[in-house]
């Protein structure tokens, strides 16, 4: 497996979306989504580099949110710089 394996969960849904066109009208992706990974579906497993070798991991690549953003400036001033930054859409 290869990190252009890795998929966010947000990026299945897109892809659901645009392999079955009609399926928003008869019901929300997302809660479909919901349901199969209640029923033990779960994202396609990767190898993740660790500081000795590889490792699977079989979860779905973490979303950037405004407060991954936020962490990460936090994480970035006390390294000596300062930034800002914020999504919009």
């Amino acid at each position: 497996m290869t990190e252009e394996e890795k998929m966010k969960r947000s990026e299945m849904i897109l892809a659901i979306g645009r392999q079955f066109p009609t399926l928003h009208m008869e019901c929300d992706i997302d809660e479909l989504l919901q349901c199969l990974e209640s029923q033990g579906m779960r994202p396609p497993p990767y190898k993740a580099k660790a500081l000795i070798g590889f490792y699977e991991v079989q979860d779905w690549e973490p979303e950037i949110t405004q407060e991954t953003i936020d962490q990460a400036l936090e994480h970035i001033g006390k390294k000596g710089l300062i930034g800002e930054m914020e999504i919009t859409e």
